[in-house]
């Protein structure tokens, strides 16, 4: 734990003194919301083709190859998008509340069905929700879904990377730590991390869905949670007094 808190402060003081053109935050704090420069869905597909453009190799024997590993790269970054989820529900792990060792494991391949809601195809992922709370008969345990739209051209990035594990017959769809996704998201931008997708997701959907609905996508705990990322214009209280009025003409 000491060697990764050493990493993490070098890599936080290499991109201070990088420059990048589209600097997001530099003074941040990885689980607050707050001081976070919002971007445009345009950031998220620039994140990907970086990917592309990357140079991976061979870290250790039996490893992925660098085009498996851009393939996955691609699809982290998708689903971490697309989901709104925080990075140990997609990759696990392992921890201990009052002596009761709780693992997660991630999601795996057989977590993933497509489906279809009205006329929409949808890929549905399955996960658990990691809180920190207990029943009587000991850790609270929830499992839950979100569905991803098929239509969405970031979800090509995830379906071609199971279609590519089940095809090698693979079942856990990122089998590296969650501090190991860190590294890989901080060395295609260094003024991002791993929760921030999770931010830019909810502020993005916040400007459609109301607080109650928020909350339920992201899983929270509280609603005041749901309401921070609800960010209210007079342009848009307008145009629901102005529905409102039709509706109630």
């Amino acid at each position: 734990m000491e060697e990764w808190r050493k990493l993490e402060e070098a890599a936080k003081e290499k991109s201070q003194s990088h420059k990048f053109p589209h600097t997001i935050r530099q003074d941040y704090s990885r689980r607050s919301g707050k001081k976070i420069t919002v971007v445009p869905r345009s950031y998220i597909v620039e994140l990907i083709r970086k990917v592309d453009s990357m140079k991976y190799g061979y870290s250790i024997k039996g490893s992925l190859s660098p085009t498996e590993q851009k393939l996955r790269n691609k699809c982290l970054i998708a689903l971490l998008y697309l989901s709104g989820r925080r990075i140990s529900e997609l990759t696990g792990r392992v921890a201990t509340y009052e002596n009761q060792i709780d693992e997660w494991e991630g999601v795996f391949t057989e977590d993933f069905t497509t489906g279809q809601i009205e006329d929409e195809g949808i890929l549905r992922m399955k996960y658990r929700v990691l809180k920190r709370g207990y029943a009587k008969s000991g850790l609270k345990v929830v499992m839950a879904f979100v569905d991803i739209r098929l239509s969405d051209p970031l979800s090509q990035h995830v379906t071609e990377w199971l279609r590519y594990l089940k095809h090698k017959g693979y079942e856990k769809v990122f089998n590296i730590s969650r501090q190991r996704c860190w590294q890989i998201v901080r060395a295609i931008d260094p003024n991002i991390w791993n929760h921030w997708f999770r931010h830019i997701r909810l502020t993005h959907i916040s400007d459609t869905m109301n607080p109650w609905e928020l909350k339920e996508f992201a899983k929270f705990a509280r609603l005041e949670t749901a309401l921070a990322y609800v960010h209210q214009v007079p342009v848009k209280i307008l145009t629901k007094v102005r529905e409102a009025d039709k509706l109630w003409k």
